[in-house]
């Protein structure tokens, strides 16, 4: 299965990229193996060292692949730059999604408006953020309505400063904090990222 990442967000690395793929795969067999070849540095069809293992388990499962010299030069075929393989006696991989994380995307952000619209704040690396050191990055007290929240990275927000009040946890994108019970829309006076 192979996959081309659009050229305006990474294209032709000649001195290798950061980036990371993350894969939702559908564990469905023992034996088989999920790898990934991707155009780096030193080849078209570097091979990651990483493999997952399937184990029967019937579940989806994701798989992280940290990639430090990617070149993405759409070397492989059809103008692909990477692609995912299965080895073993099982050959049926089902992918329920596939996500390309460069570095500057990994870290949470939030937005004034719902679905992610009107102003977006400065993203928010680790840490405990106080309605001060929120507003330092561009979310000001009872301002956030809508939140894209990168996988491994959960936010726990706060309706008051100092991480007191209601809380809510966000493990993934959230394109509307009315959605949240309770409602959470322009409710954020304080945060931790994790």
């Amino acid at each position: 299965m192979y996959f081309k990442l659009d050229d305006s967000i990474l294209s032709n690395q000649t001195t290798g990229a950061d980036v990371t793929v993350i894969v939702d795969y559908f564990d469905c067999g023992g034996g088989q193996d999920l790898h990934l070849e991707y155009d780096g540095v030193n080849g078209a069809y570097t091979h990651h060292s990483k493999a997952f293992v399937f184990s029967k388990s019937n579940t989806w499962r994701s798989a992280r692949f940290e990639i430090s010299d990617a070149r993405f030069g759409n070397r492989q075929n059809g103008g692909a730059d990477f692609r995912l393989r299965s080895f073993g006696p099982n050959y049926n991989l089902s992918i329920a999604r596939v996500r390309v994380i460069l570095p500057e995307f990994e870290n949470p952000v939030f937005y004034q408006d719902a679905n992610y619209g009107g102003i977006v704040s400065q993203t928010l690396p680790i840490g405990n953020y106080t309605a001060a050191q929120l507003s330092a990055k561009g979310i000001l007290a009872n301002w956030a309505s809508s939140a894209k929240v990168p996988f491994p990275r959960t936010i726990t927000m706060y309706s008051e400063d100092n991480f007191t009040g209601n809380s809510w946890v966000l493990t993934d994108d959230t394109p509307n904090f009315t959605t949240l019970s309770p409602n959470a829309n322009e409710q954020m006076m304080s945060c931790r990222v994790q």
